[in-house]
């Protein structure tokens, strides 16, 4: 059943539309950390300086998936509104169909990406 997110005491509407974004990102968060910890004790400082360039490739990629995402939802939100059942349906499987074409299309361009030839792609003794 679906909750209205148009009824209700506004703070608690809210607050339980954000609590599984902070977890959401508190959960990269806890990746990134795990993995700088990893990296750091088993290759190195320049395996783990490396780690940290990255961060900020990974926040793109992320958030170019969020906007993606957030923009499928608009037809699927609208349907919905409509009740239009059929429509709904369609558009759910119109964005994982894309979604899938471009992850599809990312996982494929990474390796070919230009930071493969950085210094930092080397590996170096610590």
């Amino acid at each position: 059943m679906a909750t209205s997110l148009t009824t209700g005491r506004p703070w608690r509407v809210i607050l339980a539309f954000s609590i599984p974004l902070l977890l959401g990102n508190v959960v990269q968060q806890l990746y990134q950390f795990a993995d700088a910890i990893v990296v750091g004790r088993h290759l190195g400082v320049t395996s783990l300086a490396a780690v940290g360039a990255t961060g900020s490739l990974l926040f793109l990629l992320l958030g170019f998936a969020w906007g993606l995402t957030s923009g499928f939802a608009i037809p699927i939100a609208q349907a919905f509104g409509a009740r239009d059942d059929a429509a709904v349906r369609r558009s759910v499987a119109t964005g994982v169909l894309l979604s899938g074409i471009a992850s599809v299309i990312l996982t494929i361009g990474a390796p070919s990406s230009p930071a493969r030839s950085s210094p930092c792609s080397r590996r170096h003794p610590s």
